[in-house]
C-alpha cells in the first residue's frame, strides 16, 4: 500500500506492539497479505525507536503499557509532532467496559480508535487502512504547506530584488546635492523598479486565478 505525499517508505508502515509473540506474528501475516507494510516491535523501547524513524499508524495492545514508563516513551514522540501531523494509533483492549489502562492510553497516545478483541482479522485489515488513508490525508497537506513556502520564500525574494535600488534612489534624493541629472536618474531607476513588483503582482494575481 502506497500512501501519496510520504516521502519515505518507512513513513507507510503500520509499527505493531503485542507482548504476545503469537498475536504479533497473526497481526503481521494479515496486514502483509493485506498489502499492508508493518513492522512488529517487541518492546516499547523498540517502538519509540521505530517511531523516530517515521510510521504512518500504530497498532498496539493495552497490556504492552503496564508499565507506566513504557506509556511515557510512546507519549512523549507523539507530543512531539508537528503541527501538521497527529499520527493514527489502534489499541486493541480487552472486551467489555474500558479498564483503566485503557482509558490511560487513549489520553495518553491522542488520536486513538478502540478495537475490542477478539477482532475479526478482516476488521483490523480494514481499520489499519482506515487509519493509514487518514495519514495520508495529514501526508499531502505537509506537502501543500511545503510548497506554499517555498512559493512564499520565492515570491519575497523577488519582491525584495526592486527595493535596494529604489532605497538608494531615495537616498540619494533626499541628500538633494547632485542636481538635476542625479535626480532625473534616481526617478528612472525608482520608475522601472515599480513596473518590474506591479509586473510580479499581476503575474502573481494571474497565477492565484489559474489555481482556482
Amino acid at each position: 500500500m502506497t500512501i501519496p505525499g510520504a516521502s519515505d517508505p518507512l513513513e507507510q508502515r503500520c509499527l505493531v506492539l503485542a507482548p504476545s509473540g503469537k498475536d504479533a506474528a497473526l497481526v503481521a501475516g494479515a496486514l502483509e497479505r493485506g498489502r499492508i507494510a508493518c513492522q512488529v516491535c517487541a518492546t516499547p523501547v523498540g517502538l519509540a525507536q521505530e517511531l523516530g524513524r517515521g510510521a504512518g499508524a500504530l497498532l498496539v495492545a493495552e497490556e504492552a503499557f503496564i508499565d507506566p514508563q513504557s506509556l511515557a516513551m510512546i507519549q512523549q514522540p507523539i507530543e512531539q509532532q508537528p503541527a501538521w501531523s497527529d499520527l493514527p494509533v489502534l489499541l486493541l483492549t480487552k472486551a467489555g467496559p474500558a479498564t483503566r489502562l485503557a482509558v490511560s492510553v487513549a489520553r495518553a497516545l491522542g488520536n486513538v480508535t478502540v478495537l475490542e478483541r477478539p477482532v475479526p482479522m478482516a476488521t483490523l485489515v480494514s481499520a489499519v487502512r482506515t487509519a493509514l488513508r487518514t495519514r495520508e490525508r495529514q501526508y499531502l497537506g505537509r506537502t501543500a504547506d511545503q510548497r506554499k513556502d517555498q512559493f512564499l520564500a520565492t515570491l519575497a525574494h523577488e519582491l525584495r530584488n526592486p527595493l535596494a535600488p529604489m532605497t538608494n534612489a531615495l537616498h540619494l534624493l533626499h541628500r538633494d546635492d547632485g542636481g538635476e541629472q542625479v535626480r532625473d536618474w534616481a526617478l528612472e531607476v525608482m520608475q522601472r523598479q515599480l513596473r518590474q513588483m506591479t509586473q510580479l503582482v499581476d503575474d502573481l494575481r494571474a497565477t492565484s486565478s489559474r489555481a482556482r
